[in-house]
């Protein structure tokens, strides 16, 4: 595993697309191509980037009682007061499920207004105020992720992986049982269905945060997998400037194809135990 710098990895594309002696734009275009490779090659799930594994668990289900629900006639919001101390609710993320004794919601927006006044948006709107129990619950199915860097993959304890879903929410919407797909929201991801249990999983993430921005900015990945995403990269340019005859494009595919293997030598992985909703 070694480290590059953005600057090296140019250098290596510069050298490959046949330029001399870059323009500033030219310069701009190869960094936007860098960046444009990594992030596809991380999409692709690429083990040759060096990644952080964090162990995770979820909150699952826990049961509360407020001293008083209120709500807003013509909106969806339902606010809770407990005098003594809010608790665990602060951990309630949209897209947890909130069960009433009127029903069981998904929740659009948590808003904390203090520490004994928690406001929930659950998305059915009542325009005569309904009458609501004090005790309700929340299956908490988020996990706030411990890093910023891409998330490549997320597995159960029992090592079943979990597939992306960006439509989780419609096609699961307030249904329980053992996860099968994850959205992500900012640092947070939903597991979907929503475990009623405390559930360990297992996220894998990139080790870079943002892109290479600086010429010392340094990206640590297999000697392998650099050769991998400046062949990308090239290919990325190339397609921007419009330099692809027919022949050329198809080779390109060829040589990013011969890299595919590359990008699957293992980088080390840093571990981290212990991260909360």
């Amino acid at each position: 595993m070694a480290t590059t710098t953005l600057s090296s990895l140019r250098t290596k594309l510069q050298n490959r697309l046949g330029i001399t002696s870059a323009s500033t734009l030219q310069t701009s275009m190869m960094n936007e191509a860098i960046n444009a490779a990594i992030s596809r090659r991380l999409h692709d799930g690429a083990s040759g980037l060096s990644l952080i594994s964090s162990v995770a668990l979820t909150i699952g289900s826990q049961s509360y009682t407020g001293t008083s629900k209120g709500h807003t006639p013509g909106t969806d919001k339902i606010r809770d007061t407990d005098g003594s101390a809010i608790g665990n609710r602060i951990y309630a993320r949209p897209n947890d499920i909130i069960k009433f004794d009127i029903g069981d919601f998904l929740l659009r927006r948590v808003r904390k207004e203090s520490s004994t006044q928690m406001d929930f948006y659950v998305g059915n709107v009542w325009e005569v105020t309904p009458s609501i129990a004090a005790a309700f619950t929340i299956i908490h199915r988020s996990i706030k992720l411990v890093h910023s860097g891409a998330v490549t993959g997320i597995k159960l304890e029992d090592g079943n992986a979990l597939r992306y879903d960006p439509l989780a929410a419609i096609k699961y919407d307030i249904e329980t049982g053992t996860p099968v797909a994850y959205t992500q929201s900012g640092q947070h991801v939903a597991l979907w269905p929503a475990p009623t249990a405390a559930t360990r999983v297992v996220v894998v993430q990139a080790s870079i945060s943002n892109e290479l921005s600086s010429d010392t900015d340094e990206l640590e990945a297999a000697t392998e997998a650099v050769d991998a995403i400046t062949e990308s990269a090239r290919f990325i340019f190339s397609s921007w400037t419009g330099d692809l005859d027919p022949v050329e494009a198809q080779t390109g595919q060829l040589a990013l194809q011969d890299t595919e293997d590359q990008m699957r030598v293992g980088g080390p992985d840093v571990f981290i135990k212990g991260s909360r909703p």
